[in-house]
């Protein structure tokens, strides 16, 4: 693994667990541990929550379920769970039964095959499947809680029974907010096209537009992520960028204090440029990090390709001072990355600590079936454990000290009144076990 300059951990080499479903769903852990009656439980969890996108239960995407739900939406289905398992032991493919695979299918056939495995023998069985528990749109979750926004709660970090989805609840907004962009979603609660637009705000995404790529016309920002859904579906994308506009002012209108988080990283990162300097901090976990970012120096070169000369620019430095425009588009994601990236190697210490061995994708979180219930809890001790501290005020003292004294900062947003000590944390909650 190594951590990039915000300090998120990635795979070197190119088999990693962070890469695509087929290959998460090749992986086991080394060591594994007897599954036991608490384990089972988990384990049939997981099974639904790897099953979205499956046309024969009652329930297209059982990942949504509350906890206790999602066992019983396995055990409902358990005839049907059971022959996808007993047809990869047998050697046989599962594609070829009558019930189809799920969309994305490795990962539910890989949980199937743990399960026939478990059941057939007891609570003696040594299971080595990675369990997934993943946070519920992890960059609002940290803007909320080092503001304390009491809007937190469409992000569970107030404790509720089953749970909120954000995403459902700004496909809802939007698709009400706006009628002229309803023909491109998949009714009012249309969660899969407002998914990645809504997830990339709290990292300082915006609508976007369209940039010319030689005789191409491609769409970036939050409209690209619009166009990619509406390509995926074979629509036609005249309106992907009113429907990313729509969705960016539903956002900013739920979610007040995150808007403004942004505003406040922003305007630090603008004086820091306006002086020459990169807005800097130090993560809770003391590694720097140094928003810095320079307008390019190019130079064109002449080169002969199949006998003819062609002049291509090519970037060979950078220029004296600090961009100040892509400092401030970059800063707020790089904070709440920094963020993030402290999250994840707090809990990783904290794990290892009790003998918990686990791996990770950032906001997901994975570990054998009887450590789960454990892990949450350290899942929650330590985002409260973070922010316990100012983050905020944490790095406009850090531009304090490298600004001259006569330039004056913005405050830091004003806390609200959300309780983190009741918080739901990553999709765990007080009431997430049974």
């Amino acid at each position: 693994m190594n951590i990039d300059f915000r300090g998120r951990v990635y795979g070197v080499p190119h088999f990693n667990f962070t890469r695509e479903d087929h290959v998460r769903g090749l992986f086991l852990f080394a060591e594994g541990k007897p599954i036991g009656e608490d384990g089972l439980w988990w384990l049939k969890t997981h099974v639904a929550a790897r099953a979205d996108g499956n046309t024969w239960s009652n329930n297209k995407k059982p990942s949504n379920l509350h906890w206790k739900d999602r066992v019983l939406w396995t055990e409902d289905n358990l005839q049907i769970v059971r022959a996808i398992g007993e047809a990869v032991l047998a050697g046989d493919n599962p594609a070829t039964l009558p019930r189809p695979l799920p969309k994305d299918p490795c990962q539910f056939i890989a949980a199937c095959a743990e399960l026939v495995q478990a059941l057939g023998a007891g609570s003696d069985y040594v299971t080595r499947l990675p369990i997934t528990v993943d946070a519920s749109c992890s960059g609002l979750q940290h803007l909320c809680a080092m503001t304390r926004a009491e809007e937190g709660g469409f992000v569970n970090l107030t404790p509720s029974r089953e749970g909120d989805d954000f995403y459902t609840r700004v496909a809802k907004a939007a698709y009400h907010a706006n009628p002229d962009i309803q023909s491109l979603m998949d009714g009012e609660f249309d969660r899969a096209i407002v998914k990645q637009p809504a997830m990339r705000y709290f990292y300082g995404s915006r609508p976007g537009g369209w940039t010319k790529e030689g005789r191409r016309l491609r769409p970036f920002g939050m409209t690209k992520q619009v166009a990619d859904v509406l390509k995926e579906r074979k629509q036609s994308l005249r309106g992907a960028k009113e429907l990313a506009v729509t969705i960016y002012r539903v956002i900013e209108g739920m979610v007040p204090k995150a808007k403004a988080v942004r505003e406040f990283l922003e305007q630090l990162a603008k004086l820091c440029a306006d002086n020459g300097k990169p807005l800097r901090w130090t993560t809770p976990l003391g590694l720097p990090v140094i928003n810095r970012y320079h307008e390019p120096e190019t130079e064109i070169v002449s080169v002969s390709l199949n006998g003819r000369r062609r002049r291509v620019k090519l970037t060979v430095g950078d220029r004296d001072g600090i961009d100040k425009k892509q400092a401030a588009n970059a800063v707020t994601a790089n904070f709440t990355h920094s963020v993030d990236a402290s999250h994840l190697q707090l809990v990783a210490l904290a794990a290892a600590n009790k003998g918990i061995e686990m791996l990770s994708v950032h906001d997901c979180f994975e570990t054998v079936a009887p450590n789960v219930g454990r892990l949450g809890g350290i899942i929650r001790e330590q985002f409260i454990r973070l922010h316990d501290l100012d983050l905020l005020n944490g790095v406009r003292e850090s531009a304090r000290r490298d600004l001259p004294q006569h330039v004056e900062l913005p405050s830091a947003p004003e806390r609200g009144n959300l309780n983190l000590e009741g918080t739901q944390g990553i999709r765990f909650s007080i009431h997430a076990f049974k």
